[in-house]
């Protein structure tokens, strides 16, 4: 005992400068483990933070994109009351059918084998708005393909309208009239021949 009394005597200054050193890397340590772990949180308070505010962001992209929809098959809407190519591409036989303006229109654009290329999508299209009827189903293919002109498969039939603005059609005397295109027209002489492939293809939908 009084050996080490006596070592300790003689080295308190070596001592106390370890004893302190110690000390200060402990309290030093202590601290940076907790400015570490409010550092983490904060890491995690912002990660989430840019989570939910990209899932708004998401959100209200995708609120957008139903809007824009929405305004397309209005505008189209609108646009049957006061255009009248159902008569123009149509005749209304039981159910409707394209008129010669229509089959012609429908060949030029090359329609069947637009609808055999996507049909798929349209299909899937036309299952979103539920049609239990023939009636519904008819009016359900023409908004699948307004709704969509917005996608990539339509591009083609842009460029179709774009160059043919002014259409030549006969009129019931079989004088040859010119005629302004648009993209309604397109979706409607569409429409009638998507609406007998999905009823065909959907024996269950009342027809009578």
């Amino acid at each position: 005992m009084g050996v080490i009394l006596e070592y300790l005597l003689n080295n308190w200054p070596t001592l106390t400068i370890i004893l302190i050193v110690g000390v200060t890397c402990f309290i030093i340590s202590r601290k940076f483990t907790k400015w570490d772990d409010r550092h983490s949180r904060k890491h995690e308070d912002l990660e989430k933070g840019f989570s939910d505010l990209s899932d708004n962001i998401t959100h209200t992209l995708s609120r957008l994109e139903v809007i824009e929809k929405d305004l397309i098959i209005l505008k189209s809407v609108l646009a049957m009351k006061y255009k009248n190519f159902k008569e123009t591409f149509s005749l209304k036989f039981s159910p409707r059918r394209l008129n010669e303006n229509g089959e012609k229109l429908f060949k030029d654009i090359k329609g069947a084998e637009f609808l055999d290329k996507n049909k798929e999508f349209l299909f899937s299209q036309i299952d979103a708005l539920k049609p239990k009827t023939a009636l519904d189903v008819e009016n359900a293919a023409n908004i699948a393909c307004l709704s969509n002109t917005d996608n990539d498969i339509f591009n083609g039939l842009k460029n179709f309208v774009y160059n043919s603005p002014t259409y030549m059609l006969e009129d019931a005397e079989n004088v040859k009239r010119p005629y302004d295109l648009d993209m309604n027209d397109i979706c409607f002489v569409l429409s009638l021949p998507l609406r007998d492939m999905y009823l065909a293809a959907h024996s269950e939908i009342l027809q009578e």
